[in-house]
């Protein structure tokens, strides 16, 4: 039968306290919730880490949870491959990382993580790090099998990654078998030292992402010589790339606003609407396919004004087809082109007819086809 261990303290060890109920947990797995009954922010002196098997649930009922004591060490660590819900519950400043779930490679089936109503603020290193691989020796990575299931609901990771070496508000990296499933809904990633949501699935498995009402403003300025985006999703093995996104506002990022890659032999199934991406230091949306599949978009009112390269930048580097829809999308005043779209094998970084960005105006629709694929258009409208 499952069990409940309600922390009653503030204190940062003891009976009642955050900390006895996790080392509770480690050795009993009926312990399956953690419900916090204090009104105090609880402050702790050093890192927990869970180490049991069981899915775990923390109702936080509101809790403030405070880590700018820590020298060192994530907030909150589990290694175990355990399933873990996070309900209510305010995470405030921690040297690295405030919550790190690290998979091991052996793990089968799926991992899932799900934040309501959390905020997670001025954590050093990533709010949230969730990542199933080893490095092995000459920098091979070794993932495990299992799928990765990211939920979050009503979620704030604002002004994190700003220690000594940037990084990103939510970052999940998965190198195995797997999938990486995401929904977040009603959520904020402002103001992070590098990607606001950094995902990555680095093998067979598929990334699809379910993402609404999202404000991804201001991230990536941390490193000036090494600008990040509001929105990073990369998918690099035969998998399939899916991505729903609606009503989002991704500004001011210091390099592309969405940067969606897939390198593999699966195809980008992309939808974008009612969104805004506008004065980012690079292109407000990158849509990258370098592998054997195709890429199919609708794009339905999006914004992409005052962006510091192309409005927006649509590439097929090899043979597959690019089929897009577009409709109510407006790129006006951006650096070079306002639409790129092109089957093409060179970098635009270093094309020598983009240094014409003054003459072009930022406006307009460019389209090249320099390589084996061929391409569909329908209504576009551009303002």
């Amino acid at each position: 039968m499952a069990d409940t261990f309600v922390v009653s303290s503030a204190q940062d060890s003891g009976d009642a306290t955050f900390r006895a109920a996790i080392e509770a947990a480690n050795i009993n797995p009926a312990i399956t919730e953690i419900r916090f009954n204090v009104s105090e922010p609880i402050q702790l002196l050093s890192a927990i880490q869970y180490l049991g098997q069981q899915s775990l649930v923390f109702v936080g009922q509101g809790v403030q949870i405070d880590g700018s004591q820590l020298v060192e060490g994530d907030l909150l660590v589990t290694k175990t491959g355990a399933s873990l819900t996070f309900y209510q519950m305010t995470f405030n400043q921690s040297p690295n990382r405030m919550i790190t779930v690290r998979i091991p490679t052996e793990t089968v089936g799926e991992v899932s993580v799900l934040l309501q109503d959390v905020t997670i603020r001025r954590a050093g290193r990533e709010a949230l790090y969730i990542a199933d691989h080893l490095v092995l020796e000459n920098n091979v990575f070794v993932g495990a099998p299992a799928s990765i299931k990211l939920t979050i609901i009503n979620g704030v990771f604002s002004e994190n990654g700003l220690k000594d070496s940037g990084s990103d508000g939510v970052r999940v990296i998965e190198f195995g078998e797997g999938d990486v499933v995401v929904d977040i809904r009603n959520s904020v990633m402002n103001g992070n030292g590098d990607d606001g949501l950094d995902l990555a699935e680095n093998d067979a498995g598929d990334m699809d992402v379910y993402a609404q009402q999202l404000s991804v403003n201001n991230n990536g300025a941390f490193d000036t010589n090494n600008a990040e985006d509001g929105i990073d999703i990369d998918e690099a093995g035969s998998g399939n790339f899916y991505l729903v996104l609606k009503g989002a506002q991704v500004n001011n990022s210091s390099d592309e606003g969405l940067d969606l890659d897939e390198s593999g032999d699966g195809h980008m199934i992309i939808t974008l609407r009612d969104i805004e991406s506008n004065n980012n230091g690079d292109e407000s949306v990158r849509i990258d396919e370098s592998g054997a599949g195709h890429i199919d978009a609708l794009l339905f009112n999006v914004t992409s004004n005052n962006n510091g390269d192309d409005g927006m930048q649509i590439r097929e580097s090899n043979a597959g087809r690019i089929s897009l829809n577009f409709i109510d999308v407006n790129a006006n005043k951006n650096e070079k082109y306002g639409i790129r779209i092109g089957q093409f094998t060179d970098n635009d970084e270093i094309d020598p007819e983009e240094n014409l960005g003054q003459v072009l105006n930022g406006g307009g629709i460019t389209v090249d086809e320099n390589a084996l694929g061929t391409h569909f258009i329908q209504g576009v409208i551009v303002r």
